[in-house]
C-alpha cells in the first residue's frame, strides 16, 4: 500500500493469536475539525460541543480513516493525571492513546485542553503473524524510541511548513539511526 511508503507506525495494540494496530504518525493534514464535527458512537450529535474547540487531524491509517463511512480516532497524549490515565492505555513511559470520547471528556472535565491531544483518524492492521511475517521480509524496520525522542519528532512533523513533506525528515533521521542510510539514498524524494 502506497500510504505506507516512507512511514512510521507506532504500534499502539498487540495480541500475537489474534490482531496488532497502529498508527501512522508522521502523515499531518491540514484538516481541523469542529467538535461539531464529531458524533456519538451510534450516530447521534454530540450534546456538549463548544464551538470554539478545534482538532488537527493526521492521517493514522486506512482502516476507519479520513474516507471511511465510520471513521475512527485515535487521540495521542502525554498526560499524567488519574483522569486522564482513567481513560487511556499507555504506550510508551509517558505517552498514552485515548479515544475521540476519553479526550473530549478530559477537555469537558477541565483535565486537558484539545492542543493536548494528536488526532488520528484511522489506523493500520494486522492479521495474526501478518506484521511479524512483514517484519521478516524486511517490508518494516522495528526501532525502539523513548517518549521525549517520539514527541519531539511528531512535533517537527506537525510544524513543518509543507505538509506534502511533513515527516520525511523524522523517517530519514529514523532510518539512518539504525544504520538503514542506504535505503535513504535510493529512496530520495518525497512519500511516492
Amino acid at each position: 500500500q502506497q500510504y505506507f511508503h516512507k512511514s512510521l507506525v507506532l504500534v499502539i495494540y498487540h495480541e500475537e493469536l489474534a490482531f496488532t494496530k497502529g498508527i501512522v504518525l508522521n502523515r499531518p493534514t491540514d484538516l481541523v475539525l469542529g467538535d461539531d464535527a464529531f458524533v456519538n458512537a451510534d450516530g447521534s450529535p454530540l450534546h456538549d460541543t463548544k464551538p470554539d474547540r478545534h482538532w488537527k487531524i493526521w492521517f493514522g491509517g486506512e482502516v476507519r480513516g479520513l474516507d471511511s463511512g465510520d471513521p475512527e480516532q485515535c487521540c495521542l497524549h502525554s498526560l499524567t493525571s488519574d483522569a486522564a490515565l482513567e481513560v487511556s492505555e499507555r504506550v510508551l513511559k509517558n505517552i498514552s492513546w485515548t479515544t475521540m470520547s476519553g479526550a473530549r471528556k478530559l477537555v469537558n472535565e477541565g483535565h486537558a485542553n484539545a492542543e493536548d491531544f494528536l488526532v488520528f483518524c484511522g489506523y493500520a492492521g494486522w492479521s495474526a503473524g501478518q506484521l511479524v511475517d512483514e517484519i521478516n521480509r524486511k517490508s518494516w524496520y522495528m526501532l525502539q524510541t523513548d517518549d521525549k525522542t517520539l514527541l519531539e519528532e511528531i512535533q517537527k512533523t506537525d510544524d513543518a511548513k509543507d505538509p506534502q513533506r511533513a515527516g520525511l525528515d523524522t523517517w530519514k533521521m529514523l532510518m539512518e539511526m539504525i544504520g538503514k542510510g542506504d535505503e535513504v539514498k535510493e529512496s530520495q524524494g518525497g512519500f511516492d
